[in-house]
């Protein structure tokens, strides 16, 4: 009877993982259930069931976990916006730190903010450092 709660908690453990792809949540309790299902099998105890499902899901825990993580690692992906750090434009709007200024970049307007807070006026030589969402965030071009 044992041996069909392990499988039935290894079958809920895997399918919880498969539904949450990458996260690395249940596995570990997948492979200690299978382990405390194989020592049902072997007529072992329940005691004994438990001690081997919670030292087997803590070791693959600790040790499978660095590799794992590395293999599933989900890389970010770049878009066209990217492109657009390190550009140095001019304000076409002013800049405060209560009011979001803005740039004009190949026929596109687009909202930006500064790195710290300054006041900017339309005209000023400013250079894009990162993009935060839609809006891109500038500082004044040292020597301006």
């Amino acid at each position: 009877m044992n041996l069909y709660i392990w499988l039935f908690v290894a079958l809920v453990a895997f399918i919880v993982e498969m539904a949450t792809p990458s996260a690395l949540l249940t596995i570990w309790f997948t492979i200690g259930a299978s382990f405390a299902a194989l020592l049902a099998y072997l007529d072992f105890n329940f005691f004994i069931q438990i001690i081997g499902f919670i030292l087997v899901s803590s070791l693959s825990f600790v040790f499978l976990r660095p590799f794992l993580v590395k293999l599933v690692k989900v890389k970010a992906t770049n878009t066209n916006a990217d492109r657009l750090i390190g550009t140095e434009v001019t304000l076409t709007e002013s800049l405060s730190s209560e009011k979001w200024g803005a740039v004009e970049i190949a026929g596109l307007r687009y909202s930006v903010s500064c790195t710290h807070p300054t006041n900017l006026e339309k005209g000023t030589l400013v250079k894009v450092v990162a993009l935060k969402g839609a809006r891109l965030i500038v500082e004044k071009v040292k020597g301006e």
